[in-house]
């Protein structure tokens, strides 16, 4: 009873448009040379990953559908969220920094108060 595994890319899918390349790889079981097991781990590659790990396969439909426009249409995603995530950072850090204003402009006024009351308290012992 020898168990022997193997595993097998069974489908590669090729999104044209965007340049993705969907890869489903089976790890197979085998008891005696019969199939006792069969599972499946999928992957996208995308166009700015880098493939030296990939199989052959990949490694070939990568370099014919990544076209040098599906690599600018990606680089200039890539760039725009970068921007947006810069943005949304220099927002929250204005935010952050206006509490902080207005929570030390509450802690004077209350700080003001006090001494107004205190004075008034002082002016009614004397």
């Amino acid at each position: 009873m020898a168990l022997t595994e193997r595993e097998v890319i069974d489908l590669v899918e090729v999104l044209p448009e965007s340049g993705n390349i969907q890869v489903r790889k089976a790890t197979i079981i085998e008891r005696d040379g019969v199939e006792v097991s069969r599972t499946f781990h999928r992957h996208v590659v995308q166009p700015l990953d880098d493939t030296t790990n990939e199989d052959d396969v990949v490694k070939s439909l990568s370099g014919i559908v990544v076209t040098p426009e599906i690599v600018a249409k990606e680089e200039a995603k890539v760039a725009a969220k970068e921007a947006e995530e810069a943005a949304a950072q220099a927002a929250a850090q204005e935010a952050a920094k206006e509490a902080e204003e207005a929570a030390a402009q509450a802690a004077a006024q209350e700080a003001a108060r006090l001494a107004e009351l205190a004075a008034i308290e002082a002016e009614k012992l004397n």
